[in-house]
């Protein structure tokens, strides 16, 4: 199976802002030793990132730029936005709409 590309945050613990880090994702199931971890693998090494904002990549949008989960997508001339997810029911990313619709991506 081939690896998805992913984001997560990272938070480095030294009084400096979280960033984002993009590469592959790994979850490390923890036990009474070892804590779980959620990895994000860089060019730069192993980075552990907040499980709340790993999203992975679904789609490009129409400037070639990566559209991952969790991404709020907007247009200038609509109220509200849309909210990249995956779609168990029909087993498909779609984007919901602040106004409850959906659209497929």
């Amino acid at each position: 199976m081939k690896n998805k590309l992913a984001r997560g945050l990272y938070d480095p613990h030294s009084g400096n802002p979280p960033f984002w880090v993009y590469g592959y994702y790994t979850y490390v199931a923890g036990d009474a030793n070892f804590p779980e971890r959620h990895i994000i693998h860089t060019d730069v090494g192993l980075m552990d990132v907040d499980p709340k904002t790993v999203g992975e990549c679904v789609a490009k949008d129409k400037n070639g730029r990566d559209v991952y989960e969790g991404d709020a997508l907007g247009e200038d001339d609509a109220d509200g936005v849309y909210v990249v997810y995956y779609n168990k029911k029909y087993m498909r990313w779609s984007a919901r709409h602040t106004y409850g619709f959906t659209v497929d991506l």
